[in-house]
């Protein structure tokens, strides 16, 4: 996990402020959108998605007792 944080900070700090807010990207599916907006409204947005629905299977398929902080904050 620690790799992969210390990779995903790595790459987002190649990308300039400038690029954030003026750099224009195609989605696959067509529209268009400043490059931040568009990573908060892909990677980011999917990526919540993706660890939401994983923490929902964790509470269902094991017997931890698990809380709604646990799917955002580290506890014990």
């Amino acid at each position: 996990m620690d790799d992969q944080i210390e990779l995903t900070n790595n790459l987002l700090d190649q990308i300039s402020e400038d690029d954030l807010f003026h750099k224009e990207v195609i989605y696959p599916w067509g529209g268009k959108a400043p490059f931040g907006e568009a990573i908060i409204s892909t990677s980011i947005k999917f990526l919540s998605g993706y660890k939401l629905q994983l923490f929902s299977l964790i509470r269902l398929c094991t017997d931890q007792k698990l809380g709604t902080a646990d799917a955002w904050f580290l506890t014990e």
